[in-house]
C-alpha cells in the first residue's frame, strides 16, 4: 500500500511516498476467509506459452474508499465472492501504519458482504454530494473445470450502485452497463456529475476495443423506489 501527498503543482506528488507491506493485511483477510469458509479465487488463463491452466489469484482488492471522517478505509474485493455477494473489509490504524512504516498497525475491524447481484467491486468512493458510496461493480471469469469446456466467456455486465454505508442497507443499482468494463468511479468535485473510466480492450482475451474510455454522467442522487434521478 502506498500513501503520498498530491498538490496542484508540477510535479503534483510532493514529499516522499510511504509504502507499507500489505502482507499482514492479507494474512488477516485469510483468517476471515477460513472462518467463513471462502475459497481463494482461481481463474482460467490461456498463458502465452500455450499451456491452458487455472491460476491461483487468492483475491483482488479493486476499490478503496476512506470513511467521511477519515478513520476507516473500506476495501472492496472483486474476487472471491461470498455466496454471490461482494466482500468488503474495513481497516483502521492506517495513519499509525504509515507513520511507523509498519503494516501491523493496520487492523481489520470488520468484513461483510454487499449484494451487487453477482458482481464484485471494481471501484468505490465516498461521494460528498449524496453522502454515500459510489460503487462500480463487475463480474469476472471463473476457472475452467473441464478440459472440454470452452474458454469461460468474459461476461462484462457492469453496473453502478449507490450505498448508504450502512451494512443493514442494500446498495441501490442506478445504472447498468452490460457492454462496458468499468474500472473506476468518482464524483467530479462538488458538481452534479460523476465520471467512470472503462477498459473494454484486453489483448489477452481477444478484445480489441478501446482502452481507458472516460464517461461523464449526471447523477444527483437516489429517489427511493425510483432509481437514480
Amino acid at each position: 500500500m502506498l500513501r503520498c501527498r498530491f498538490d496542484r503543482i508540477d510535479p503534483p506528488v510532493t514529499g516522499r511516498p510511504v509504502v507499507i507491506s500489505a502482507g499482514p493485511i492479507r494474512e488477516g483477510v485469510n483468517e476471515h476467509f477460513k472462518d467463513i469458509k471462502v475459497e481463494p479465487y482461481r481463474t482460467y488463463y490461456a498463458d502465452f506459452a500455450g499451456a491452458d491452466k487455472n491460476t491461483y489469484r487468492w483475491g483482488n482488492v479493486e476499490g478503496i474508499a476512506l470513511s467521511p471522517d477519515g478513520s476507516t478505509l473500506l476495501c472492496g474485493m472483486r474476487n472471491p465472492l461470498l455466496g454471490g455477494s461482494a466482500m468488503v473489509f474495513a481497516l483502521r490504524g492506517l495513519d499509525e501504519a504509515f507513520d511507523t512504516a509498519d503494516a501491523a498497525g493496520a487492523k481489520i475491524i470488520d468484513l461483510f458482504a454487499l449484494d451487487l447481484s453477482g458482481r464484485g467491486v471494481s471501484d468505490m468512493c465516498w461521494d460528498p454530494v449524496t453522502r454515500g458510496y459510489l460503487i462500480a461493480a463487475g463480474k469476472s471469469n471463473g476457472p475452467k473445470t473441464d478440459k472440454d469446456q470452452p474458454f469461460p466467456p468474459n461476461t462484462l455486465d457492469c453496473a453502478l450502485f449507490w450505498w448508504s454505508g450502512r451494512k443493514s442497507e442494500r446498495p441501490i443499482c442506478f445504472a447498468r452497463a452490460p457492454d462496458m468494463k468499468i474500472e473506476a468511479i468518482c464524483r467530479l468535485g462538488a458538481t452534479r456529475f460523476i465520471a467512470v473510466c472503462s477498459d473494454e480492450g484486453d489483448v489477452s482475451e481477444g478484445r480489441t476495443s478501446r482502452q481507458s474510455v472516460l464517461t461523464v454522467l449526471d447523477f444527483r442522487g437516489i429517489t427511493r423506489g425510483r432509481g437514480g434521478r
